[in-house]
C-alpha cells in the first residue's frame, strides 16, 4: 500500500503535527510520502511544498499553486491512499488529479468545517460552494472524537451539505505510551502540589476560568500548589496580558508560572512530576477542543485530569475514573474536583495508566489501517 499524507510538519510542535508524528513513527505497513510545510530531520520521506495551513483560509489563490505541486507528486508517487491530516489543506482537493487513490481526511476540532473559519479573502458563499466540491471527493472522514463528528454533521446539515459526505468514522487520538509512560523521573513528593497545563495560550483553552477556580481552591480548601502553564505564548498578545492582569489581581503571581514551549524530554518530566493535569477548554462557536491528546499523555504518567464537558475531552477523560469532567464556568465545581484529586486522592493513578495503554497510538494505527484496507 502506498500512502500520500498531507500535513503541516512532523515536529510534534502542535496538535496537528503531534497527530501526524504518531502516524509517521508507528505505521510500518506501507510505503509513505509526506507532503509538508516544514522539514524535519527524522528521516521520513518528505517533500516541502506546502505553505502554513491557515494561509489557505485567507488567500484563495494560494490553493491553485499548491494544487499544481501536489498533482506532480500524485503523478510521480501514484498513491493508493491520499490522507489529509490537516483540514485547511483540503481546499486543494477540487483541483487534484486523482484517478485511483481513495481520499481520506482527518477532522480534529475548530477547523473541521472550513467555511466557518475561512473569514479572509473570498466571501462565505464562495467557500460554501468550494466546500461542496471538497466533500464530494472525500471517500472517508476520520473524526478524532464523536464530539467532532457530531459538530461536523450539524454544520453539514445546516448548510445542506450532508448528502456529499460518504462515510465518517471515529478514531480517537492515541498516546505514544513508550515515550510518555511511567518511569524515569520520580513523582513529586513535596507538600506543594504540582498542577500542569500543556497547550497553546489562547482563549478557547479556558485559562482565565481555570485561574479563577484555582483562587477559589486556594481560599476554600487546604493545600499549597504551583500551576505550571507549558505552551506557546506571545508577551504582547492581548489574551496573555489579560491573564497576567488577572493573576496579579488575584495575588497568584507566585503560584501561576508560564513556562513557554519545551522539548519533549522536558515535557515528560513536567508530566511525571505533576499531581494533576488541569485543562478546561471552552466552546466558542466554531472554536472548540476536538479531543485533547494531552489528557492521555498525563494519564500515561499516572496523572489524573480535569477536563471540560461539551468538548472532545468527554472522550479523553473517563469521568470519575481517570479524572473529572466539569463545566469550566462553574468555578466552585472545578475547585471541588481539584480538591478531590489533590487532597482526597479519589482517582487511582493505575486506572489512568490503564486508560492510556488502551489508547496507545499503535492501537489507533491498526484501526486506521483497517479503514484503508476496506
Amino acid at each position: 500500500m502506498k500512502i500520500l499524507y498531507v500535513t503541516n510538519n512532523l515536529n510534534g510542535s502542535d496538535g496537528w503535527s503531534r497527530y501526524s508524528l504518531g502516524i509517521a513513527q508507528n505505521l510500518k505497513e506501507a510505503e509513505i510520502l509526506w507532503l509538508i510545510a516544514d522539514k524535519t530531520s527524522l528521516g521520513f520521506k518528505q517533500e516541502i511544498i506546502l505553505s502554513k495551513p491557515l494561509a489557505y483560509l485567507s488567500n484563495f489563490f494560494l490553493i491553485f499553486s499548491t494544487a499544481r505541486k501536489i498533482n506532480l507528486f500524485i503523478k510521480i508517487f501514484s498513491p493508493d491512499v491520499i490522507h489529509f491530516l490537516v483540514e485547511p489543506y483540503l481546499v486543494t482537493l477540487p483541483l487534484l488529479n486523482i484517478k485511483k487513490a481513495k481520499v481520506f481526511s482527518t477532522v480534529h476540532g475548530t477547523y473541521s468545517f472550513l467555511p466557518l473559519v475561512a473569514r479572509g479573502g473570498p466571501k462565505r458563499m464562495l467557500w460554501l460552494r468550494w466546500a461542496k466540491l471538497i466533500y464530494k471527493r472525500i471517500d472517508t472522514v476520520v473524526a478524532v472524537s464523536n464530539f467532532t463528528k457530531k459538530y461536523l454533521i450539524e454544520c453539514l446539515d445546516k448548510y445542506n451539505l450532508k448528502e456529499v459526505i460518504k462515510n465518517i468514522k471515529v478514531i480517537s487520538n492515541g498516546v505514544d505510551f513508550k515515550s510518555f509512560g511511567v518511569g524515569g523521573v520520580k513523582k513529586n513528593s513535596s507538600a506543594v502540589k504540582q498542577i500542569l497545563f500543556v497547550g497553546a495560550i489562547k482563549r478557547r483553552k479556558g485559562l482565565k476560568e481555570v485561574i479563577q477556580a484555582l483562587k477559589f481552591y486556594q481560599d476554600n480548601f487546604s493545600g499549597n500548589f504551583v500551576f505550571n502553564i507549558v505552551g506557546d505564548y506571545n508577551i504582547k498578545d492581548p489574551y496573555y496580558l489579560q491573564l497576567k492582569e488577572l493573576i496579579n489581581f488575584l495575588q497568584l503571581d507566585s503560584k501561576v508560572i508560564f513556562k513557554n514551549k519545551v522539548a519533549d524530554s522536558i515535557l515528560r518530566d513536567f508530566y511525571a512530576q505533576a499531581d494533576l493535569f488541569l485543562m478546561t477548554p471552552i466552546k466558542e462557536g466554531s472554536n472548540f477542543e476536538g479531543f485533547g491528546l494531552v489528557y492521555l499523555e498525563a494519564n500515561a504518567c499516572g496523572v489524573p485530569c480535569v477536563g471540560s464537558k461539551n468538548s472532545g475531552a468527554e472522550e479523553a477523560v473517563l469521568d470519575g475514573q481517570t479524572g473529572y469532567l466539569v463545566d469550566p464556568t462553574l468555578v466552585q465545581d472545578v475547585a471541588t474536583k481539584i480538591d478531590l484529586i489533590l487532597n482526597k486522592q479519589t482517582i487511582n493513578p493505575e486506572a489512568c495508566i490503564d486508560w492510556a495503554k488502551q489508547n496507545d497510538v499503535s492501537v489507533k494505527i491498526k484501526e486506521l489501517l483497517e479503514i484503508y484496507k476496506k
